[in-house]
């Protein structure tokens, strides 16, 4: 795992600056402690920060083909450059070292922008073209690993993560209030925004070309459910099987050491069960628990650990959530609401003090229909649709009526919900459709582009209007709430520790595999999970298959009216955060009370607010420095 950087300016006359390079590269120091690299081409600099995980002797970056004239940085792994570079080596390409980045380099020489459609993994590159002054760069099909750029009229920025732009001298780093709206409605800001409206994020399965004063970003691959032939139930059982059990054996590929999370879940559980069953080694698992045994999930973590006989550590949480939270939501670089980042950070940490490369479950939810929001989803679908449609209209006015606070007021206009609106407000699970017309200061909501709110998840539903409806949920979840959301924390969390996560689940083969398999095998008669509970049954203890989900939550309502009482109060009711002039003070009170009070009813809304706040005083403070 890796930082990068890559300044292009426009104007050839001017060279890039060597020590704001450094600088932008240093402030990603944690993604990359093992060593730093640099290269100078006159207006083009690319700049990198390497944790050494493949041939650590070589693969030093930034990388350069045989004559000098083509240079690659590179963030991530492709698990099949070995079959790869056997291809290119036979096409006549001299390899110096045994690293996937020069595979990765080889294959755009042949191939060009063709050489995404040949690789397996989760990256972000930039390569620069000296020959015809092309720079090319792109990010994995999944979105597993990030990559930003900022674009004026004076220069081109691509960077892994937005916090190398504070370093930048002339960056524009005015907010674009659009994206904030969007972490209202999201609970983080959806590709291709970021929260300054010059830079964006490339988003996953696309590439980034920038040649003779043109930008152009094209999406390269897409999931297709219709590409899949219908098969029995016993086939798709054989198939994931498989392919799960060859996604986990390519990605133990490493030169140092190597383990998993696991939370005594169903997901976790496969890849451990996988690994054991690929690997020689007793599997390195962790688990991270709480006191509050609501949280905890300890016990089935060691049932599975000691089935499959895994080297298994486990650590109780014991949070200073007053020096955590400030700490780690301020490393996503963007207001950012999931609090889960928390305890992803505390089992990072404790697995980087034994391996480098650690193995999760994530992805396993959104493949196949784990999360309850998908049957709130249904369930709302198929009530709203026996409604005709003057009716919904009804009910929505009377929703939109009905008193602030009154209670009734969220579950009635969540029933008049279809389509794009139904699918958000299950995936931030809170109705602030209504509150947010209270909350925001009537500036605000002239900045704001209303007509834009659900533009992210409308285009995918509608790519997938031919599908059933849950169908159309997870493949749009797959494409906006994993890569926006899940995988940012995972990659934010982990990185901040120097350690590598790798998911298997996101195995663009097995995407596409279970993308085909029917929504009826998916969930069935009430069971989420259906066809991979299946396959479990052919590894797992029956208690770890049917246990309730619990999910990596934190007890969050009472940190707010504990440990980040005092913190939460200060901000939200200081100067700054009025003067700032973007919500209704009467109503962040309004909020503040009941939260402080003990009724759970806004608390969310708290957290929302509070690390927005936190996200514009690290800004301010990242300026000022």
């Amino acid at each position: 795992m890796c930082g990068i950087v890559t300044v292009l300016k426009f104007d050839r006359s001017g060279e890039v600056d060597p020590a704001t390079l450094k600088a932008m590269t240093e402030v990603m120091r944690h993604r990359g402690p093992d060593e730093e690299g640099f290269h100078i081409l006159g207006s083009v600099g690319l700049g990198f920060r390497r944790l050494s995980i493949i041939d650590l002797a070589g693969g030093h970056q930034p990388m350069s083909n045989e004559d000098g004239s083509v240079w690659i940085v590179f963030n991530g792994e492709v698990y099949n450059f070995g079959p790869l570079r056997d291809e290119l080596e036979k096409r006549g390409h001299k390899f110096r070292t045994r690293s996937d980045t020069e595979s990765v380099l080889h294959a755009y020489e042949e191939w060009k922008e063709e050489c995404l459609q040949k690789l397996n993994g989760m990256f972000a590159f930039a390569i620069w073209d000296e020959r015809n002054r092309t720079l090319f760069a792109a990010r994995d099909r999944l979105g597993i690993k990030p990559l930003n750029y900022y674009v004026d009229d004076r220069m081109l920025i691509l960077c892994s993560e937005l916090k190398s732009l504070l370093r930048h001298p002339r960056a524009d780093l005015r907010v674009d209030y659009d994206a904030i709206d969007q972490y209202f409605t999201y609970g983080a800001i959806p590709a291709p925004r970021t929260i300054y409206r010059k830079a964006r994020k490339l988003p996953p399965a696309h590439y980034l070309r920038w040649h003779d004063g043109r930008l152009c970003v094209q999406r390269y691959w897409q999931v297709n459910p219709s590409d899949r032939p219908f098969l029995s139930e016993d086939d798709y059982l054989d198939a994931l099987d498989e392919l799960l059990t060859d996604s986990v054996k390519i990605r133990l590929i490493s030169d140092v050491p190597l383990g998993a999370f696991l939370s005594g879940g169903i997901d976790s559980s496969m890849i451990v069960a996988m690994m054991s069953k690929v690997s020689r080694q007793p599997v390195k698992t962790f688990c991270v628990g709480f006191e509050q045994q609501t949280f905890d999930e300890r016990d089935h973590a060691r049932m599975v650990a000691e089935k499959f006989g895994a080297d298994h550590t486990e650590y109780v949480a014991k949070y200073n959530i007053a020096e955590d939270v400030p700490r780690i939501m301020a490393n996503f670089d963007e207001p950012f609401f999931d609090s889960s980042a928390i305890p992803t950070y505390h089992v990072s940490r404790m697995a980087r003090q034994e391996v480098t490369v650690c193995l999760s479950g994530d992805g396993g939810d959104e493949l196949f229909a784990g999360y309850d929001h998908y049957v709130r989803a249904l369930r709302n679908d198929r009530i709203a649709s026996m409604m005709p449609g003057w009716l919904r209209k009804v009910l929505r006015r009377t929703s939109r009526a009905l008193p602030f606070g009154f209670k009734g007021k969220n579950t009635l206009h969540a029933h008049t919900l279809l389509g794009p609106e139904l699918f958000v407000q299950g995936t931030v699970r809170q109705s602030f459709d209504l509150l947010r017309e209270s909350l925001y200061s009537e500036s605000l909501k002239e900045a704001v582009n209303a007509s834009e709110r659900y533009a992210v998840v409308r285009d995918f539903f509608r790519r997938y209007e031919g599908e059933d409806v849950l169908t159309r949920i997870i493949l749009t979840d797959l494409q906006t709430y994993l890569p926006n959301d899940i995988l940012t924390k995972v990659d934010r969390t982990s990185m901040l520790n120097s350690l590598e996560a790798r998911v298997p689940f996101l195995d663009h083969r097995l995407v596409e595999l279970v993308a085909g398999i029917p929504s009826g095998l998916k969930y069935s008669n009430g069971v989420r999970k259906y066809i991979l509970r299946k396959l479990a049954a052919r590894y797992l203890p029956t208690e770890v298959i049917n246990r309730p989900k619990k999910g990596f939550s934190v007890p969050l309502h009472r940190w707010l009216t504990r440990d980040l009482r005092e913190m939460a109060l200060d901000m939200l009711t200081s100067r700054r955060f009025r003067e700032r002039g973007l919500f209704e003070g009467r109503i962040v009170k309004r909020f503040l009370k009941s939260t402080f009070e003990g009724r759970g009813r806004y608390y969310r809304m708290v957290w929302l607010l509070f690390c927005l706040e936190l996200w514009f005083r690290t800004m301010e403070s990242e300026v000022r420095s």
